[in-house]
């Protein structure tokens, strides 16, 4: 980490964005890698990651690598999960590699001793001299250079993989966008959160957001909507805006307008006057960006007046926005940004089942309420426009939410506790700051106590209902007693992307749960349930907290 913090906010979001790109196309298994151990204090050792050609070929090889067989070369600061055995001699195929793996240096190789590597230090001498000459044919020119620019690296792979320009174009402009708003996090982190910050403090503490995925701070917006560059606009502070709709064309579940009065009488305060709609219309807040998307795409849909707003916090979704009239409620709106490269909208099908799961389901499956709270969607409103991908842009959600109070309790989001770039303290995750983690043998109680209450709160509804939820670090938000700091269990939020087995939910609840034909969340097989949780839960959420507690590598 220390060799992070001497780099520049461009470089350190260029590294950032780097790293998870180069994840991904190694643990995709879209290029091959190796791993060659290094006798330096410097690295462990080095990941050569392989072009397309040489990707192609099998292991062990033929004929030694040239440098035009290299994609890139990464020194390491810790092993990475080898494919075939524990074993580390060289050559080892990389099975999955993570960004905190990485050391903040990337080659490309070149034969040619122009090329300066930009260090201070013989990293790449070193590498170079640790290569054995019988698997790599490299020359007395070969030089390594360094090279952090996702987009150089993004275009060198496209060209390698004969990509269309359209789908080239495509990801190097969210690239683009998740490089600029990260440079922008870096540059305005927000404070260390402590146990005394309010729980949307914590949502609004990410400095660096997913962990692995490249477009992890990617906020591009999709036309109509203007295009939003870091510092013109604060996504976490948005206002709500209200819009009419023909009561016709809207399918409405739930109490949705009764719900919603105290933010009516919020946004008719804030205008000085009465806010009132006649009986064949319906009253609907939609994100302040959404306005262009909605008078564009709906017939029928006026505007009301800027001064009808209200300020509404954002969670780290940035959907999902908090009511301050209503504590106990949030507000997922769509909005037209695509964020990690999913377009931030609520499909129909979701609109559809969520209130419906909360309602009829979620009461009857086997959790223990005192572990796990489930913030069930309550009321929903989606278009009956004909086009799907139309209507949700025309959606809202309305969601219990979970504040603690009654029971004492701090609630925090889970993926923040992994979080370390702040400004304090550089490189210490905020689960460290937070509890006094300022030893193995506490982090190591402080994760038993996590993984047993984890596991008590997700694998129940999985084993026995055939429910698999979305159990990331998003979705996850962790409780503690606000009196002594202890783990008290988890809240689940979010529908959308769970996975459930219908028979064996009807044969454990005696419940049918209520779909559209074609959800996603519906599978045939209950494998895929399993695949579901073990992907969130165990890949995501769990392997993020081992390796910041310092778990993944100490080999216990």
């Amino acid at each position: 980490m220390s060799s992070l913090i001497s780099l520049s906010s461009g470089d350190r979001a260029a590294f950032a964005v780097t790293s998870r790109l180069l994840a991904c196309l190694v643990t995709e298994s879209l290029l091959k890698a190796l791993y060659i151990p290094l006798d330096s204090p410097s690295t462990v050792g080095a990941c050569i990651v392989l072009s397309k050609e040489a990707s192609s070929a099998p292991l062990p090889i033929e004929k030694p690598y040239r440098a035009a067989d290299i994609f890139v070369i990464i020194p390491l600061q810790t092993v990475p999960v080898l494919k075939s055995s524990n074993n580390v001699s060289t050559n080892e195929e990389i099975g999955l590699i993570d960004p905190l793996d990485m050391l903040p240096w990337i080659f490309e190789v070149y034969n040619d001793p122009n090329r300066n590597s930009d260090l201070t230090h013989d990293l790449p001498g070193v590498i170079l001299s640790n290569l054995p000459l019988t698997q790599y044919d490299f020359t007395e020119d070969t030089t390594l250079s360094l090279s952090l620019d996702p987009i150089h690296l993004w275009s060198k792979f496209s060209a390698e993989m004969q990509l269309s320009s359209d789908n080239q174009e495509a990801v190097t402009e969210e690239l683009k966008s998740s490089f600029e708003w990260q440079k922008h996090a870096y540059e305005n982190c927000p404070s260390r959160p402590t146990f005394q910050s309010s729980s949307i403090e914590w949502e609004q503490a990410l400095v660096e957001g997913h962990p692995t995925h490249p477009m992890h701070r990617a906020r591009r917006t999709i036309a109509p909507l203007p295009s939003v560059k870091p510092g013109q606009y604060n996504y976490y502070f948005p206002h709500l805006r209200f819009v009419t709709i023909p009561r016709d064309n809207l399918l409405i579940q739930g109490n949705f307008e009764d719900s919603i009065g105290p933010l009516r009488d919020s946004a008719a305060k804030h205008a000085g006057k009465p806010l009132e709609v006649s009986s064949d219309l319906v009253l609907l807040p939609i994100h302040e960006l959404q306005i262009s998307n909605i008078v564009e795409k709906f017939i029928g849909a006026i505007v009301l007046p800027e001064e009808y707003r209200v300020l509404a916090p954002a969670q780290a979704s940035i959907r999902t926005l908090s009511l301050p009239c209503s504590p106990h409620l949030s507000l997922k709106v769509a909005v037209g940004i695509k964020i990690s490269s999913a377009l931030r909208t609520i499909s129909h099908f979701t609109a559809y089942s969520g209130p419906k799961f909360g309602r009829d389901v979620a009461p009857h499956l086997h959790i223990d309420p005192e572990v796990l709270v489930i913030e069930n969607e309550i009321a929903s409103v989606v278009h009956k426009h004909e086009d799907p991908d139309v209507a949700k842009h025309c959606t809202v959600m309305l969601r219990e939410m979970y504040s603690g109070e009654e029971r004492n309790e701090r609630v925090i989001m889970a993926a923040v506790l992994a979080e370390s770039a702040y400004d304090e303290e550089f490189g210490v995750p905020a689960v460290v700051t937070t509890f006094g983690l300022d030893t193995e043998e506490k982090k190591f109680v402080f994760l038993e106590q996590y993984v047993n209450l984890v596991f008590d709160a997700f694998i129940p509804p999985l084993l026995i209902d055939g429910i698999a939820f979305e159990a990331h670090g998003q979705n996850t938000v962790v409780r503690f007693d606000k009196s002594t700091g202890k783990l008290k269990g988890f809240v689940f939020r979010d529908f959308g992307g769970m996975r459930v087995h219908k028979p064996t939910l009807e044969a454990a609840t005696g419940v049918k749960m209520d779909t559209l034909p074609d959800h996603c969340i519906v599978v045939s097989d209950v494998n895929e349930a399993y695949k579901r949780l073990y992907h969130t839960l165990i890949h995501s959420h769990l392997q993020r907290l081992i390796r910041v507690l310092g778990f993944h590598h100490n080999s216990k």
